[in-house]
């Protein structure tokens, strides 16, 4: 099964990454070479003797239409910004992302229960990944289950599964043949995270350096439309405050999101409201909404690789009552 993913990218999104900022990167080329031979422009070089008026008009057609070098600057910074932002996010949100995932096969912190994953798609283009509604049995709450949003890979309802949960955090429960297809998408993939980290970091060191020699080049022209008073000030402004703010702190708060999300955050729901006859209706309809894979539902497709002690004693209580299979299996 291939598996295509955005917060762990499968092979291939390196390249593009470096292909779509070829574009950006000929731009700002072009920004410093204009900058270079700022100062030898016409306009910058009149006699300071020269007081006529058609002459000094000549000088400034000869030398053309000018992007402003402060302007230069600016779009210089806010690339900056934005390189930040993607190489800590690498650096940072996805490697404790990745912690997170691998927590759930250490089997001294999970507890294991068996629930069921209900698929129903979004019908939006714009979701790069699938979810899903994992439903598995309350550990501290006798009678009570939980029902919560998670990311899936495998894009069909599947009952009788493995779903792991941490020790100590009830709603943290995720299917383990996601889990281990998560880990299997990024496992061969490391290198390519620390290529795509160095290729952020050296596209932050060059808009940087450029943005200061570009200010350099400010200071060799007397130009009345150049802001050198305020360029220095927005620069600092930029790298000192802005840049931590949204670089680290978003960052930041975007894990503490993403954390609380997988690990926290679900409902609590009492059997009566999910009988086994409400789920089977369910169960059909989630079926027609996706009948192109309705045959991936039967028992020969659904969980044949998981494995636990009392399988047996699980499937010969469902025969009975379909909702018994909400228990431990650990």
């Amino acid at each position: 099964m291939k598996v295509q993913t955005f917060l762990a990218p499968a092979g291939g999104n390196l390249m593009q990454l470096m292909l779509s900022s070829l574009p950006m990167l000929g731009v700002l080329i072009y920004f410093l070479y204009s900058a270079t031979i700022r100062p030898s422009k016409p306009v910058y070089n009149i006699p300071e003797d020269l007081d006529d008026d058609a002459e000094i008009q000549r000088y400034i057609n000869e030398t053309g239409a000018l992007v402003p070098l402060y302007q230069m600057v600016y779009i210089f910074l806010g690339f900056f910004v934005m390189w930040s932002i993607l190489a800590v996010y690498i650096m940072v949100f996805v490697p404790k992302r990745r912690r997170l995932v691998e927590s759930y096969l250490n089997s001294s912190e999970v507890e294991r229960v068996v629930g069921d994953v209900y698929y129903k798609p979004t019908g939006s283009r714009c979701h790069m990944t699938d979810y899903a509604y994992a439903v598995y049995a309350h550990r501290r709450r006798e009678g009570c289950l939980i029902q919560k949003r998670v990311r899936t890979y495998q894009p069909y309802t599947r009952e009788k599964v493995a779903i792991l949960v941490l020790k100590g955090k009830p709603y943290s429960g995720q299917a383990k043949d996601d889990i281990d297809l998560d880990i299997q998408s990024y496992s061969g993939d490391r290198d390519k995270t620390n290529h795509a980290s160095c290729y952020s970091v050296a596209w932050v060191i060059f808009t940087l350096l450029s943005s200061i020699y570009i200010m350099l080049q400010m200071d060799k022209i007397d130009d009345a439309f150049e802001e050198q008073a305020n360029i220095w000030r927005v620069f600092f402004g930029t790298i000192l405050i802005a840049t931590p703010i949204l670089a680290i702190g978003g960052n930041l708060l975007r894990w503490r999101l993403h954390y609380n999300w997988v690990v926290n955050r679900g409902e609590t729901v009492r059997d009566e409201k999910l009988t086994p006859t409400s789920k089977e209706k369910a169960f059909t309809r989630l079926k027609e909404e996706d009948s192109e894979i309705s045959t991936c539902l039967s028992d020969t497709c659904v969980g044949q690789e998981l494995s636990y002690d009392n399988q047996d004693s699980l499937e010969k209580g469902m025969k009975n009552d379909p909702m018994t299979h909400y228990v431990s299996i650990t």
